[in-house]
């Protein structure tokens, strides 16, 4: 790895206390993770958004270029080609839909209504 690229890294612990926004960042970012690891709400999404919110706040060189379309760091190549094209928000829908607990709908067929009432009304 290129020396340049760890000073650019550590450069963002040096911003850390420079803007308190950035602390406010990551304490948002590990309170996702707390609530994600420890407390078990939707760990599948959490635990992810709480790491990108703190690499990103953390490591801006990650995202060097992402919204001027050419993307240099490694976050801002997948910020490009995933998350605007909508390739990666789709795979993890489809994900947590495949991993969807069907005990209660098959226990009561009714409310399979209800979710086909929710699809006809976003369409």
């Amino acid at each position: 790895m290129d020396v340049g690229n760890l000073t650019d890294l550590a450069a963002g612990f040096k911003d850390l206390w420079a803007d308190p926004r950035i602390i406010v960042m990551v304490l948002i970012g590990g309170v996702l993770i707390y609530l994600g690891i420890v407390k078990g709400f939707e760990p599948l999404l959490l635990l992810p958004i709480g790491m990108g919110v703190i690499l990103v706040n953390l490591f801006p060189p990650l995202m060097e270029g992402a919204f001027e379309g050419k993307p240099e760091g490694i976050l801002a190549w997948i910020y490009s080609n995933g998350i605007k094209n909508g390739i990666i928000p789709l795979l993890i829908f489809l994900g947590v839909g495949a991993m969807a607990d069907f005990t209660p709908h098959l226990s009561r067929p009714i409310s399979f209504l209800f979710g086909a009432a929710a699809q006809i009304g976003v369409f």
